[in-house]
């Protein structure tokens, strides 16, 4: 019984488990916890393991790795062609095991612990980031109740906040004023916790040499630097001089960023990139395709 190709579906708690013969026959199908699994395919000769690449599958493709397994990660829409009949865990294994057999393939880079790391702090500061509007569109609604109308920048409200809440002729009931005081003291809760953020993606990115040479095309700082690295980690310095355009127009990265100056902050424009003064040589291939 010789194995071709291996295809492991993950789950939270289960990996489905099905291997293929030459003639894409199934040899095994197995269901296992994690360490089931891991001690199952210890012992395994196969020359490819095939994951969907979902949460967890870069920590078990490391696992596998570090076995000596040639481990593969795909997206799942480039699986979803290869599933035969009524979807289960079963059948999703042994698409994936048929898929990571084919030569041209498009498969996704297992991230190192340093990208997770990365992609978590950029995934909690969109979150922050999604709260503080909520909390700022809610205290404009409670105050436009009362007659008091703002810009929509956020600034302007900031700066009236201490008035608001120390004028006592302003039409609001105390009920209503302490849910106010309520929602400023949650601004300036997720205001700083932002902060702190931001100054912790400034000191990666200072210390990584990936993001030192992204930084160097113009109009690109921290916060899309470690985004980028994160993404593709070290891919990035093989990129082509369109990848930052790509990655824009795809949406990984956006088209502006704070930086935080001795003035204060200013939001700067993303110009026509210039990708070799990066160091980034010419190239067609997009690492993360």
């Amino acid at each position: 019984m010789q194995i071709h190709s291996v295809g492991i579906d993950v789950g939270k708690t289960t990996f489905h488990l099905v291997a293929l013969g030459a003639a894409g026959k199934v040899l095994v199908r197995k269901k296992f916890t994690q360490k089931q699994l891991l001690a199952f395919t210890a012992n395994m000769q196969t020359p490819r393991i095939g994951l969907e690449a979902c949460s967890g599958a870069h920590f078990l493709g490391r696992a596998l790795r570090k076995q000596g397994h040639e481990v593969r990660l795909i997206a799942a829409q480039f699986v979803k062609p290869f599933v035969k009949s009524n979807k289960n865990d079963f059948i999703d294994a042994e698409a994936i095991a048929e898929a990571v057999e084919r030569k041209n393939m498009r498969f996704v880079p297992i991230k190192t612990d340093d990208q997770l790391d990365l992609q978590a702090i950029h995934r909690v500061r969109d979150r922050l980031i999604s709260r503080r509007t909520a909390v700022i569109n809610q205290l404009q609604a409670f105050l436009l109740e009362g007659g008091m109308v703002f810009a929509q920048k956020q600034a302007k409200l900031k700066a009236a906040m201490a008035d608001i809440l120390e004028n006592a002729e302003a039409d609001l009931t105390p009920l209503m004023r302490n849910l106010i005081d309520r929602l400023w003291g949650e601004w300036k809760l997720v205001e700083q916790q932002i902060e702190e953020l931001n100054d912790e993606l400034e000191r990666i990115s200072a210390s990584d040499a990936g993001c030192t040479r992204i930084r160097k095309i113009t109009g690109i700082g921290p916060v899309v630097a470690t985004a980028i690295v994160a993404a593709i980690g070290n891919a990035s310095l093989r990129a082509a001089p369109q990848l930052i355009e790509t990655l824009i127009q795809q949406g990984f990265i956006r088209l502006h960023e704070k930086r935080r100056t001795k003035e204060g902050s200013r939001t700067t424009s993303l110009p026509t990139t210039d990708a070799s003064s990066a160091g980034l040589p010419h190239g067609n291939a997009l690492p993360f395709a």
